[in-house]
């Protein structure tokens, strides 16, 4: 604070200097919630498709922050009524000043609970009935699931009877509804790839880099079969050595992106997926071959023996 001035903004508080009721000549700190002129109030309205969590988000942060701070009953007054306000703007229905209560209530309880003495007292007084519910003593376990309506609510609560949490995530993102940045060039995109030989056989693959980078891999690979004939063994691409042993021009080889992603284990999930749609579904309904080696595209065992003798 600048020497001689009684007031500061400082993140969401504001300070002021003013004189207490002692008349000692000192000035006492007095709080308020401090928020900037631009500040509309509108986070997500009741008619969006969020689940009732995040609609309500903001209320109870803008609770828990004014009960954090120690604010004089003026203060708390003129807060609960800007929260009032920002719920009525996005169509929440919800009683304010009672949510107040009952979260002040709520802390006190579990202040009063940790404390060593409440299984002391309990014990002598309840005969020890009263029960610490099994979210603090066990882990929690969690689902993460779209958002699609009150069917999603209703399933979270079935899925409560069986000691499951979910958590809920819209369909839609700001993100999703535009794109600042130009498009990358799907050659120049990592993901799952599709290469298909002039014959019709087909090969997939995956690269965490640019398509275009991991096709000039396979070209190199055949360009050094047809320079080294002996160097062909199973390093090198399956689509060079089908092109060098069936003396298929590479040329004619067609590379195409199925499903742009980064690396990690997702890509590998996705590589699996689709070899199995072109092989189970395509390839043998028209008597076509696929080039890739069992082994390197699923790691589960179980699969492997299914694909090659179902």
């Amino acid at each position: 604070m600048e020497v001689g001035e009684k007031v500061l903004n400082f993140l969401d508080l504001t300070i002021r200097l003013l004189p207490d009721d002692l008349d000692d000549g000192l000035l006492t700190p007095v709080f308020s919630v401090y928020q900037k002129p631009t500040y509309t109030g509108l986070s997500i309205n009741q008619q969006s498709l969020h689940p009732t969590s995040h609609k309500f988000a903001a209320i109870h942060a803008a609770v828990h922050r004014m009960i954090s701070l120690p604010l004089s009953s003026s203060e708390r007054e003129k807060e609960i009524a800007v929260i009032s306000s920002i719920a009525e703007k996005n169509g929440l229905s919800i009683n304010v000043p009672t949510l107040v209560k009952r979260t002040i209530l709520r802390r006190s309880l579990n202040q009063s609970r940790s404390d060593p003495a409440f299984a002391e007292f309990s014990s002598s007084h309840f005969g020890g009935s009263i029960a610490i519910p099994a979210s603090e003593t066990t882990r929690e376990k969690w689902l993460r699931l779209p958002y699609l309506g009150s069917s999603s609510d209703r399933l979270a609560s079935e899925l409560r009877r069986f000691g499951y949490r979910v958590g809920f995530y819209p369909l839609t993102r700001v993100r999703d509804l535009s794109k600042l940045k130009d498009p990358v060039p799907v050659i120049d995109s990592p993901g799952v790839y599709l290469l298909t030989c002039s014959c019709g056989d087909l090969y997939v693959g995956q690269t965490g880099r640019a398509l275009s980078k991991r096709f000039s891999e396979h070209r190199t690979h055949f360009n050094k079969l047809q320079k080294k004939p002996s160097a062909s063994n199973t390093s090198l691409s399956a689509m060079a050595r089908h092109c060098f042993h069936q003396s298929h021009p590479f040329d004619s080889v067609h590379a195409s992106l199925l499903h742009r992603c980064e690396n990690g284990s997702r890509l590998n999930r996705l590589e699996e997926y689709y070899y199995t749609i072109k092989n189970v579904i395509e390839s043998r309904e028209s008597n076509l071959n696929m080039l890739n080696d069992l082994d390197v595209v699923f790691f589960n065992s179980f699969i492997r023996f299914n694909l090659n003798y179902k």
